[in-house]
């Protein structure tokens, strides 16, 4: 069979192409109808503007059966690819949304590697089908890649504010100052900040969310 070439630019609807293919299926404009709870004028109507669309005649008759003509076949796979691939959206949709399949990208501040992959381990053991991809960088970097929206989610302990982002807050991370004990200032139960800044204090490099908090 040669195909019989389709003019370009029409415009067809989806209920058409339904109708049609209903109507190929079943046999028959009645029984088309009743399945799609539609009067038989309104079937042969959508037919009618379907073959008007595609301006060659769908279907011959033949012994009062409908017949496809080769146009009619062409389009009755195409319907068939099209519904096909139909379905199988509608069913990954579905999983995406039951997190059944799908992907988790996730950047991280190092601080969070502590605690991450163990909340990552449950999630996964949960959630099999969600393949995650893990990031860890300095606060400057995760920002970074959260400006170029190059992830899903972000952990850091200071959110920017220069971003429309919603942050939410899930765990304490409390800092410390750590000290030789032999050192004058490990005896003291309070400590102020004025004279903690008399110390040389070892930091994070810059861009390190730890480095900012201290620092501030």
């Amino acid at each position: 069979m040669i195909p019989t070439p389709i003019r370009p630019g029409m415009h067809v609807t989806l209920r058409q192409l339904k109708v049609f293919e209903s109507v190929v299926r079943l046999g028959n404009i009645t029984r088309a109808a009743e399945e799609l709870y539609l009067s038989q004028s309104t079937v042969s109507t959508q037919v009618k503007q379907l073959t008007d669309v595609v301006g060659e005649p769908l279907f011959q008759q033949v012994a009062r059966k409908f017949v496809l003509t080769d146009i009619g076949a062409d389009l009755e796979r195409a319907c068939k690819e099209m519904f096909d691939s139909w379905a199988r959206f509608e069913t990954a949709a579905a999983d995406a949304k039951k997190l059944r399949r799908g992907s988790l990208r996730l950047a991280c501040v190092t601080t969070a590697r502590y605690f991450i992959p163990h909340l990552l381990d449950l999630f996964s053991d949960r959630f099999p089908g969600i393949d995650v991809r893990l990031e860890f960088a300095n606060h400057h970097d995760v920002v970074e890649r959260l400006a170029r929206n190059d992830d899903d989610l972000y952990v850091m302990t200071m959110p920017p504010r220069q971003f429309d982002v919603t942050a939410r807050s899930f765990l304490d991370n409390p800092l410390v100052v750590i000290a030789s004990p032999r050192h004058p200032l490990a005896k003291m139960s309070n400590v102020s900040l004025q004279r903690l800044a008399e110390e040389p204090i070892l930091l994070r490099e810059r861009g390190s969310g730890t480095r900012m908090a201290a620092e501030r």
